[in-house]
Formats: structure tokens, C-alpha cells, sequence
């Protein structure tokens, strides 16, 4: 929130929203934010982007995606900011058994890049960067598709449109309670409970829900694979 409310000392975006004659906000939080002369001229407007199953290659991915089932395939795409909560999941990664064979491919750039690169050299993780710049919307797809879990472990208590996007592809997510992804979760999605808990303690969660889950897709590979 700091981040968001400094960009307003710059006078370039307060002579843009000056200027503008309507504005529009995602949610109200974002428009919470504006000073009240932009207040005034914006409009809160949830249906901003829209999500349609025809904006991307659903069923040509289906029929072209192979996955390994021994390996538990997790997937984040988004802006790579400290708040996103990527960390939290880095860190629930170290604390995996070494019997537990995963893969984290993250699609995003952002400030945050090197801090997660510096803990995932550190840490040794098996986790894959891709540049968002080279795949076009259509194709998340195949990348949907091809991962087990969708992780959103968002800090700053507002959900994102990749989420909705993974659960259009019937992908599982993995939240915190405090997402906002409460209304889109449905069964079997992993939901962190943090009311009560310590930032240690939530990191222990995540990383049980993840060796669950791996054990569970374990006990579904035939034994021919194992």
C-alpha cells in the first residue's frame, strides 16, 4: 500500500488524473487510494478485463499437454512483487522432504526477480522462470494445463484475474484466506488458514499441503512409472 500511494507524490500521475475525464478502478481499494478530485471522476468498474474461455486455446492445449505424473508441477504467473507472497512458497519448497519431487515455474517479471533468484540459488529449488513477454494470453493454456497446482498466496488481500483464469482451466489452487479468492474457490483447492498463526506457521502449512498433495498424485502413478 506504501508502494501504491507513493506513486501518487509523482507529479506526472497526478497531472494524468488531473487531466483525465473519467477514471476507472478495478476495486474499491484502488480507488480508496486516489485523492478526492480523482475520487470524484472515478468509477469503480469490476467487469474491467473480462475472462471468456474463446480468449484462450483450452481445448487444442488439452489434446496437446502431456504431464508426468511423478512430478507435482506448481504454476504462478503475475507481476513479481515482494507482496505477491512468492517467498512464502519458496520458502514452504525448502522445508519439502527430498523425497518429494516438484517443479515451480514461475511466468513474470518484476523487482522482485533477483530477491527470489538469490533464495532459489541459495536454497537449491527446482524452479523454472519463463518470460511472460514470449507467450501470448491464448497460450497459458498449455501452461495451465500442464501444471497440478495454481499457487496465489497473495499478501495485500486482493485477488488477481490469473487465479479465475487458472480455475477456468480446472486447475487447483493453493490461497491464503485472506486472497479474496474465497468466492471462486471450490472443492479441493488448498486454502491456508493464517488467523492465529505466525509467518513460520504458515509457511509450515503450505508446505504440508504440498507434500500432501504429491502424495496423493504419488499413490495415483502406476507402478510400472514409479
Amino acid at each position: 500500500m506504501f508502494i501504491q500511494r507513493a506513486t501518487l507524490c509523482d507529479p506526472f500521475v497526478l497531472l494524468t488524473l488531473f487531466k483525465a475525464k473519467k477514471l476507472y478502478a478495478g476495486n474499491t481499494a484502488t480507488r480508496s487510494i486516489l485523492p478526492e478530485f480523482a475520487r470524484r471522476k472515478c468509477v469503480v468498474k469490476q467487469d474491467f478485463l473480462t475472462i471468456e474461455a474463446a480468449d484462450f486455446k483450452i481445448e487444442e492445449a488439452r489434446e496437446a499437454v502431456s504431464v508426468d505424473p511423478r512430478i507435482l508441477k506448481i504454476f504462478y504467473t503475475g507481476k513479481l512483487h515482494e507482496w505477491k507472497g512468492i517467498k512464502v512458497i519458496l520458502e514452504a519448497l525448502a522445508l519439502l522432504p527430498d523425497d518429494v519431487k516438484y517443479e515451480f515455474t514461475i511466468m513474470g517479471n518484476g523487482p522482485a526477480r533477483q530477491f527470489y533468484e538469490d533464495y532459489i540459488h541459495q536454497a537449491k529449488l527446482n524452479v523454472v522462470f519463463i518470460d511472460p513477454k514470449q507467450v501470448p494470453r491464448s497460450d497459458l493454456s498449455f501452461y495451465f494445463l500442464s501444471h497440478d497446482i495454481f499457487a496465489f498466496p497473495t499478501l495485500h488481500g486482493e485477488a488477481g484475474y490469473a487465479p479465475v483464469e487458472a480455475k477456468l482451466h480446472g486447475m487447483k489452487l493453493l490461497t491464503l484466506d485472506f486472497s479474496g479468492l474465497i468466492p471462486n474457490l471450490t472443492e479441493g483447492d488448498i486454502c491456508i488458514q493464517t488467523e492465529g498463526k505466525s509467518a513460520d506457521d504458515v509457511v509450515h502449512a503450505i508446505a504440508n499441503s504440498i507434500e500432501a498433495q504429491y502424495r496423493q498424485l504419488k499413490e495415483q502413478v502406476p507402478a510400472a512409472l514409479q
